[in-house]
């Protein structure tokens, strides 16, 4: 079964946030399906910040080495992308399936000095849109960050943010930093 598809099951869709080929064998060992790299992970192994602190190289080496020891579906956190265009973007999500990753988290915001910032949402639509096109069969698990930055009306910016993502080429939606149920 295909990324994509095991997003559309009965049951939910658990992947194993991992850091390292170590991690990735436990997951697979513990029987998960698929598997999604954890930046915040990364870094802290690493010994840097999570937020792009991390080199896309040392990324991409981490990605390879995670590849050498498993073949279940791979989703890689890209953060804000690792590049201030988007076709660097694009360039670093080719550069992953060249690995066999079939999905990738990208974040609507970046951090700059430390400080997170959102993206305008027309920008980054813009953004997943060409990226979409350019990488038609990769799985995008769009995050945005309203609730993580305390937006004033952070329900309706992120339904706003997810009904235009969703427009523009999202498989997936992942928001961070919801705390109350309702």
């Amino acid at each position: 079964m295909n990324f994509n598809a095991l997003h559309h099951q009965h049951a939910p869709l658990l992947i194993a946030n991992v850091w390292d080929a170590s991690s990735a064998l436990a997951a697979q060992d513990a029987g998960y399906l698929a598997l999604g790299t954890s930046s915040a992970a990364i870094a802290s192994m690493l010994g840097y910040d999570d937020g792009e602190a991390v080199s896309f190289e040392a990324l991409f080496f981490i990605v390879t080495r995670i590849r050498a020891v498993t073949m279940l579906p791979l989703s890689v956190d890209l953060e804000a992308g690792y590049s201030e265009t988007t076709r660097g973007v694009i360039e670093n999500i080719q550069r992953l399936a060249t690995l066999g990753v079939v999905g990738i988290n990208l974040e609507d915001s970046r951090v700059i000095r430390a400080e997170r910032y959102a993206e305008a949402v027309s920008t980054f639509a813009l953004k997943l849109k060409d990226v979409r096109d350019a990488c038609p069969d990769m799985f995008l698990n769009i995050r945005t960050d309203a609730f993580l930055l305390n937006h004033a009306q952070a329900l309706d910016e992120t339904l706003r943010r997810g009904q235009c993502y969703q427009a523009h080429g999202a498989d997936g939606f992942f928001v961070p930093g919801v705390t109350q149920d309702e």
